[in-house]
C-alpha cells in the first residue's frame, strides 16, 4: 500500500466529512474544474437549459399569442415551443427574423434586458471555466516523467540514493525544485506511535547543486550519510523495510508562465540495490548541424548493475 501513486495521484480517501457537500459547493468553481469533463458537461448544458426554459415560461405565460387593445407584444410567438425558440435566440444573440419583441410592452423590454443579461454572464463564465480546466497544471505535468525506479549506489565515495526525472518537452522548466519526503510510522522515545511521520531528505544532482537546469534529463542524489533515515537499512533491510519516498517537483512552464506540480513515489521494493542508472546521451552525427546530442528515451528507466559495498 502507497500514499501515493505512481502518477501523482493521492491514494486517500476522506470518510464522514461533515457537510462535505456543503462545502464543495460553496466553492464550486474549484469543484466543477475538478470533476470529470462529462459532468461539466452535464452542469453547462442543464445550466442552460434551465435559463432557457425558465424565460420561455414567463414569455409564454406573459405574451404568446395574446394581443392588448390589438397591440401584439411579441411577433411570431403564440404557444410554448415558439417561446421557447424565442427565449434561445434572444438568450445567444442568434435572431432568425421570424420573431422579434416589439416596442408596444414596455415590460417586455425590461425582461429582455434581464435575459440578455444573464446569457452574457453565463456564457463568460462557461468560457473561463473551459479555459482554466485546459490550462490546469496538471496537463503540463503530463510529459514529466520519473525514472521507474530509484537506486542505491556508490557515488563519490558515499552511499547514494539516486533517480531520475526528465521532461519530454523541448520548452523548459523554469525554476524547477526537487523535494524528497521521508514517510514511515516510527515510535516516539514516550513510546507514542506516529503513523506515516515525515522527514525530509536533502537531495542535490550529481553536480551537487540546488539550481535544477532541466533542458535534460538530471539525476537526483540524496546521499546516506548519518543523518539520513536510510543509514541503517542494508540491503538485506531493503526486502522487507516498510517506507515511501515521496518526490515532488515544483516548477514554472516556459509557454505559459503557470507553476505546476509533479509528484511520485517510491516503496522499497522499487529501489534497486547495487544498480547505477543507464546513460541516456548519444552523440548524433548530423551534417547540417555538425553534430548534436540525442537522449534516448528508452534507456530512461533501465539500471546496470554495479559493485556496492
Amino acid at each position: 500500500r502507497r500514499m501515493l501513486e505512481k502518477n501523482g495521484a493521492c491514494n486517500i480517501d476522506y470518510a464522514n466529512v461533515e457537510k462535505r457537500g456543503l462545502r464543495f459547493f460553496s466553492d464550486w468553481f474549484t469543484t466543477v474544474l475538478e470533476v470529470k469533463w462529462r459532468y461539466t458537461f452535464l452542469v453547462f448544458f442543464l445550466s442552460f437549459c434551465f435559463t432557457w426554459v425558465f424565460f420561455a415560461l414567463i414569455w409564454w405565460a406573459l405574451y404568446a399569442g395574446r394581443k392588448k387593445d390589438d397591440m401584439e407584444c411579441i411577433v411570431g410567438v403564440h404557444d410554448f415551443v415558439t417561446a421557447l425558440l424565442f427565449s434561445i435566440e434572444t438568450q445567444h444573440t442568434i435572431g432568425y427574423g421570424t420573431r422579434s419583441i416589439t416596442d408596444e410592452c414596455p415590460s417586455g423590454t425590461f425582461i429582455l434586458m434581464v435575459q440578455s443579461t444573464i446569457g452574457v454572464m453565463s456564457q463568460c463564465i462557461v468560457t473561463g471555466i473551459v479555459f482554466a480546466k485546459l490550462a490546469r497544471p496538471t496537463r503540463r505535468a503530463a510529459t514529466v516523467i520519473f525514472s521507474r525506479n530509484a537506486v542505491i549506489c556508490e557515488q563519490d565515495g558515499s552511499l547514494s540514493l539516486i533517480f531520475r526525472v526528465g521532461d519530454m518537452r523541448r520548452t523548459q522548466m523554469m525554476g524547477a525544485t526537487i523535494n524528497a519526503i521521508f514517510i514511515q510510522t516510527r515510535m516516539t522515545v514516550d513510546g507514542d506511535i506516529i503513523s506515516y511521520s515525515q522527514k525530509d531528505l536533502p537531495i542535490t544532482t550529481l553536480s551537487e547543486d540546488c539550481f535544477f537546469f532541466f533542458a535534460w534529463p538530471i539525476k537526483v542524489m540524496h546521499k546516506i550519510t548519518e543523518d539520513s533515515p536510510l543509514w541503517n537499512i542494508s540491503a538485506e533491510d531493503l526486502l522487507v523495510a516498510d517506507f515511501e519516498i515521496i518526490v515532488v517537483l515544483e516548477a514554472a512552464s516556459e509557454t505559459t508562465g503557470g507553476g505546476t506540480q509533479v509528484r511520485t513515489s517510491y516503496l522499497p521494493n522499487e529501489i534497486i540495490w547495487g544498480h547505477k542508472l543507464a546513460p541516456l546521451f548519444t552523440k548524433h552525427k548530423d551534417r547540417r548541424s555538425g553534430g548534436s546530442f540525442r537522449i534516448d528515451f528508452s534507456q530512461f528507466d533501465k539500471t546496470e548493475p554495479l559493485e556496492t559495498p
